[in-house]
C-alpha cells in the first residue's frame, strides 16, 4: 500500500464537530453584519483599469491572430491557408472577448454595493484519523440517527464517480474522477482513508455484506476507457490491503456475491465472478453479441441468493439476465431508449433486484428508471419524473425499499426520489444540493448515499 494512503493524526473527539472560524480575513467592509458597504474608490479604479486592460489584451490579441492568419494564407496560397488563417483571427479575437467578459461579470463594478453575506468563505477542513482509528464495521451496531438526517462529507476536489456506504451506516465510501478513493466516518464526518490508487477515474467502490472488507476498481490510464485496471481489496477495520487483481481491460461496475468471499466484476464485453483467494476468475461470461462490439459493462447486480445477476450496458443499452451457476445468458430486457440521446449514449447506470428476487428496477440516462418482470423479460413500469434541461437529467442510481412496494432512484437533477411501484407515483423526495453522479445504499436501505458533481457526498437516513 503506498505511504501516503493514511495520514497520521489524533483521535476526533466523538461528539458532534465544533464550530471553527473562516480562514478567510475578513475586510472592513463587513465589520457589520446588518449593514451593506460600498466598495472603495480605489477597488472601483482598479476594476476599470483591468477591464481595460483586459479588453485592450483582446484587441491586441485579435490583431496578432489576423497578422498570423494573413502571414500563413500568404504562405501557403490555397483555399485551406485563407480558411486557417481567418480561423486564427476569429480565435484571437474571441477569447480576448471571452476574457474581458468573464472579468466584467466577476469583478465589482463602479458604485456596486457588497453585502458581508455575499463575501466568499471558506470551509474548514477536517483532521484526518490515522490506521489506528479505524472503526470495525462488523462489531459495532448501527448509529442512531433522527430521521431524514443529512450528513455532508467533503475532501474530494473534483466529481464523485462511484459511492457506497457499509452496511452499518457508519463508513462512507467514494471514488472521484481523479482516481482517488476516500473512506469517511459518517458520524464524525472525518476522513479515515485517502489513497491515489488509480491514474484516471475510480468506477465502482463496494463493502461486502458483513462490511469487514471494502474494495475498488477504476481505470489505470488517462483517456483509455480500453486500457488495464486493477482491483484494490482492503480490510475495513486497519485499512491494510489484503488483495490487488490486475485486469487487462477496462471494468466499470463491480458488486459483492452474498458470501462476501466472490466480487462480480463488470467489464468491456465480459462479465467476470473472482474469488478474492482464488489466483483467477471462477466464470466468464461474454455479454456483447457482436464481435469486436467493445462495449461496456456499466451496471451489475445480484439476488439475495447469488444465483442470478443482472448486467447493463453502455453500447447497447441491453440488460441481461445471466445465471451465475451455469455461467450463462438466459434473457435479454430492451427497452431503455437506444442510440444517442441528446448527444451521448442513454448508458443503463445501475441495476438492483427485489427481495423477492422476482422483479427488478434499472436506471439509464435517458432518464427514465423502469421496473422489471425478472422471469419473463416484461417492463412492468416506467419511472419518469426526472426531467429537465435538454435531457441531462439522466438516473444515475437505484435500489428497491425492503418492503418490495417502493423503489429509489437518484437523478443528475440532484433529486433522490422514492416511487411506488403499484402506481408508479412519487412517495417522497430529497435534495442533495447539486447533480448527483452516484447513489449506494445499506442492504436494509435504511440509509443512501449520494456522490455529486460539486465532490460532495451526502448521506440521508430514509423514512
Amino acid at each position: 500500500m503506498p505511504e501516503d494512503a493514511f495520514t497520521p493524526g489524533n483521535a476526533p473527539p466523538s461528539s458532534p464537530r465544533p464550530a471553527r472560524p473562516s480562514d478567510v480575513s475578513i475586510p472592513s467592509i463587513a465589520h457589520e453584519p446588518d449593514e451593506d458597504a460600498v466598495v472603495p474608490e480605489r477597488l472601483r479604479v482598479w476594476t476599470a483599469r483591468t477591464i481595460w486592460a483586459l479588453i485592450g489584451a483582446g484587441v491586441v490579441g485579435g490583431l496578432g491572430g489576423s497578422c498570423i492568419g494573413t502571414t500563413f494564407a500568404k504562405i501557403v496560397q490555397n483555399t485551406w491557408g485563407i480558411a486557417l488563417g481567418l480561423l486564427s483571427a476569429v480565435l484571437g479575437i474571441g477569447l480576448g472577448v471571452m476574457t474581458a467578459y468573464r472579468a466584467v461579470r466577476r469583478l465589482p463594478g463602479t458604485g456596486q454595493r457588497v453585502s458581508n453575506r455575499d463575501l466568499p468563505t471558506k470551509p474548514t477542513e477536517l483532521p484526518r484519523r490515522s490506521a489506528s482509528h479505524f472503526v470495525s464495521t462488523s462489531k459495532t451496531p448501527p448509529m442512531p440517527m433522527p430521521p431524514r438526517h443529512v450528513e455532508r462529507l467533503t475532501g474530494s476536489k473534483s466529481a464523485i464517480t462511484c459511492v457506497a456506504i457499509a452496511p452499518d451506516g457508519r463508513l462512507a465510501l467514494a471514488g472521484n474522477r481523479e482516481g482517488r478513493v476516500i473512506l469517511w466516518d459518517v458520524q464524525t464526518g472525518f476522513e479515515l482513508f485517502s489513497m491515489p490508487a488509480y491514474k484516471s477515474r475510480a468506477t465502482a467502490v463496494v463493502f461486502s455484506p458483513n462490511g469487514a472488507i471494502m474494495a475498488a476498481t477504476g481505470i489505470d490510464e488517462k483517456w483509455k476507457d480500453d486500457a488495464s485496471s486493477t482491483v484494490h481489496v482492503w480490510d475495513t477495520a486497519t485499512g491494510q490491503e489484503l488483495r490487488r487483481i490486475e485486469i487487462e481491460k477496462g471494468l466499470f461496475s463491480m458488486c459483492f456475491l452474498p458470501d462476501g468471499r466472490q466480487v462480480l466484476l463488470g467489464g468491456r464485453d465480459y462479465l467476470r465472478v473472482w474469488e478474492l483467494d482464488g489466483p483467477s476468475a471462477v466464470a466468464l461470461v461474454a455479454i456483447t453479441e457482436q464481435v469486436f462490439s467493445n462495449d461496456q459493462v456499466r451496471a451489475v447486480a445480484v439476488d439475495a441468493e447469488g444465483k442470478m445477476a443482472m448486467t447493463g450496458c453502455h453500447q447497447s443499452q441491453d440488460i441481461w439476465l445471466v445465471n451465475l451457476a451455469r455461467a450463462e445468458k438466459i434473457r435479454k430486457l430492451g427497452g431503455h431508449t437506444s442510440g444517442y440521446f441528446m448527444f451521448r449514449k442513454p448508458t443503463i447506470t445501475s441495476l438492483a433486484f427485489s427481495p423477492d428476487g422476482l422483479r427488478a428496477v434499472s436506471g439509464c440516462l435517458d432518464q427514465t428508471a423502469r421496473v422489471w418482470n425478472a422471469l419473463t423479460g416484461e417492463c412492468k413500469l416506467v419511472f419518469g419524473g426526472h426531467r429537465g434541461f435538454w435531457g441531462w437529467r439522466g438516473v444515475v442510481g437505484v435500489a428497491w425499499l425492503p418492503d418490495g412496494k417502493h423503489a429509489l432512484s437518484a437523478s443528475e437533477d440532484g433529486t433522490l426520489r422514492v416511487w411506488d411501484v403499484n402506481t408508479g407515483q412519487e412517495s417522497r423526495r430529497y435534495q442533495h444540493g447539486g447533480s448527483i453522479r452516484c447513489l449506494g445504499v445499506t442492504p436494509d436501505v435504511r440509509m443512501a448515499v449520494t456522490g455529486g458533481s460539486d465532490g460532495v457526498v451526502r448521506v440521508f437516513t430514509l423514512n
